[in-house]
């Protein structure tokens, strides 16, 4: 080959490379159509009926800011607040704020705004301000996570002017129709760098079918993803991302706050013999495979110790331990919003008839249960933080809160033992949450508590 050629043939390699890195560079502009099946009618994070909603907590950091983030392993990083430091003489933590940090109606944020922001979201919190810092007294449940308390997205700097919200996120609420839509618009002061997103619009109450029909057809670039349907969208062609493991199947006991203590010597053995009796790899089957059979209430990539707690099929182990017959009788019950829960609850009825236990299937809300009842839950992780994420799952579950004394693995392990010990909940799977993304929709940032970010979401179609 002529010296010539091979000069063309490398700047056409060069013009081919440069071309191919052009067409995938972030840029500006944009709208993100967002579909997903919960409908918030509260904006609001510190609203108490958002305390569990998936919803909310994807939208919140769209909007309003945290004193603190917490990085993949779980540990605070600053945001709002650029330091924090606990004083062991008064039990209190002393956060100092960023400097010329603006909400979206350009007021500075000041020590007072955060503290009044956080009080009215704890209100059992000592909040005091001083013109450089504040500082916040939490009670000794909660001095020792306080840091990562503040990365919740409950405990967002927000403002209410005039029964408004706005926040010091990197979006602007544009349009809100409670349940319905919501529309936001970008920042371009926003103080951590303008989202290349120009507005996002979320389309909510929107039933899984609903949202597959609007992606196939174009309509969304973005929507979530049933654990059981993962396997048949990527099998249709479909672009989907997955988080780590970040919800809990499991098996409730004594829903409404019943004390275990009062359950008789039968009912406690046959807890016992149900969760030796269910084999959690067919549970997983019956939802395409979308999680891993569940131990303990935290999944090991968060406590690294999760595989130490039993969760393999033991059915003679069930058989010896299941109670007196004709005591063996247990009411399972489900949401029946949730398709797959039936046939989860079905699948348990068969293995616990292995065992001699009999079980009667009823959708939520059937009466005259009877004590010795339990109820299908899915919770989601509230935060990567071990401590924090071990706190939401107690509470989701109605389940007594966790203590902790330092911050060893020691402590976090005896925390959930004895959590489980309670025989309360019986953990089934750890299941991943999923959403599907146009090819043209670049990095989102899929978190690994299932959570999705998009402040430096980019949208390649779009041009400027």
């Amino acid at each position: 080959m002529k010296p010539t050629s091979l000069r063309f043939l490398a700047a056409s390699s060069l013009l081919l490379s440069m071309c191919a890195g052009a067409s995938v560079r972030p840029h500006y502009g944009g709208n993100l159509r967002v579909m997903m099946q919960t409908a918030p009618v509260s904006l609001d994070p510190a609203d108490p009926a958002n305390s569990s909603n998936s919803a909310v907590r994807n939208i919140a950091p769209l909007i309003f800011d945290t004193l603190v983030r917490l990085d993949d392993r779980g540990a605070p990083q600053p945001a709002l607040a650029d330091s924090w430091q606990l004083d062991p003489a008064t039990h209190s933590w002393r956060i100092h704020l960023r400097r010329d940090i603006t909400f979206t109606d350009g007021l500075v944020l000041t020590p007072q705004m955060a503290a009044s922001s956080l009080l009215a979201a704890n209100p059992s919190w000592k909040v005091n301000a001083s013109a450089d810092f504040f500082t916040v007294q939490c009670g000794s449940a909660d001095e020792i996570v306080l840091p990562a308390l503040l990365a919740l997205p409950r405990n967002s700097i927000v403002e209410h002017p005039n029964g408004n919200l706005i926040g010091t996120g990197p979006f602007v609420i544009a349009n809100w129709e409670p349940g319905k839509e919501l529309a936001l618009a970008a920042r371009k002061d926003y103080w951590d760098g303008r989202p290349f997103l120009d507005s996002i619009t979320i389309e909510m109450n929107q039933s899984p079918r609903a949202q597959l029909l609007a992606f196939d057809l174009h309509q969304a670039d973005m929507i979530e993803v049933e654990p059981d349907q993962v396997r048949r969208s990527l099998t249709e062609g479909r672009e989907v991302e997955q988080s780590k493991p970040s919800q809990l199947l499991a098996l409730v006991f004594s829903p409404g706050g019943q004390s275990q203590d009062s359950l008789s010597e039968d009912e406690l053995r046959l807890q016992v013999a149900l969760a030796a009796s269910i084999d959690r790899n067919s549970l997983n089957e019956l939802l395409q495979g979308a999680g891993s059979p569940a131990g303990g209430l935290l999944p090991n990539w968060i406590s690294g110790y999760e595989f130490v707690f039993p969760s393999l099929l033991n059915l003679q182990n069930g058989r010896q331990r299941s109670p007196t017959k004709g005591l063996a009788k247990l009411t399972l019950s489900y949401d029946p919003s949730e398709p797959a829960m039936l046939l989860i609850a079905q699948r348990i009825a068969l293995n616990a008839r292995d065992a001699g236990i009999t079980v009667q299937i009823s959708p939520d809300g059937t009466p005259g249960r009877s004590a010795a009842a339990a109820r299908l839950v899915r919770a989601d992780l509230i935060s990567r933080a071990p401590r924090i994420a071990l706190r939401g799952l107690a509470q989701e579950l109605g389940m007594p809160l966790p203590q902790f004394n330092n911050y060893s693995m020691e402590d976090l392990y005896t925390a959930e033992k004895q959590l489980l010990q309670t025989q309360r909940v019986i953990p089934l799977l750890h299941l991943r949450t999923a959403i599907a993304v146009n090819a043209a929709l670049h990095d989102v940032d899929e978190q690994p508590d299932g959570s999705f970010d998009l402040k430096n979401a980019w949208l390649e179609t779009a041009r400027r």
